[in-house]
């Protein structure tokens, strides 16, 4: 078991591509953000069972994760979310009130993440940005990342359909 879904120019190329269909909107915008998580989550249950990929549905792709991040949704600006989760503040992730958020500066433990792969102003209407989170996460798992947040994909089945596949 090694394989990999797509490599991390495909998901670059994906990302600017949605990027132009759904950033620029001033109706409530959120952001997706992107901050790494601890290497120690891989061997902890209880990081384990917070997990979004893999899971019952998305099988492992890989016995070693290229790497370990959540994915989030936000109000606030990417950088003021980190700190609410680096605060271990009551509106933290499960994760990193868990103490598996990678620890450091947000110029360390997420910006050049959310830079390359996050989305700035999606308008809320019809769920975009949910569907957009989830849709980040996914594509970090189909890179072989192991990855926490986002669950839109739960409750709709859209992932791998225009234009999320």
């Amino acid at each position: 078991m090694g394989r990999r879904l797509q490599t991390e120019t495909e998901f670059t190329n994906k990302v600017a591509k949605l990027r132009e269909q759904f950033q620029g909107t001033w109706e409530s915008a959120r952001e997706i953000y992107i901050l790494r998580i601890k290497p120690e989550a891989f061997s902890d249950d209880s990081a384990k069972a917070k997990r979004t990929f893999p899971s019952h549905n998305f099988p492992p792709l890989t016995e070693n994760p290229l790497g370990f991040v959540y994915v989030g949704l936000t109000g606030l600006t990417a950088e003021k979310r980190f700190e609410v989760h680096r605060d271990k503040l009551p509106k933290a992730s499960k994760i990193a009130k868990s103490g598996f958020m990678l620890d450091g500066t947000y110029q360390e433990v997420g910006k050049d993440l959310t830079d390359k792969f996050g989305f700035k102003q999606v308008g809320w209407r019809d769920y975009k940005p949910e569907k957009l989170e989830s849709w980040v996460a996914w594509n970090f798992y189909k890179m072989g990342y192991w990855v926490w947040g986002s669950h839109h994909h739960d409750d709709e089945d859209f992932l791998g359909t225009k234009p999320f596949d």
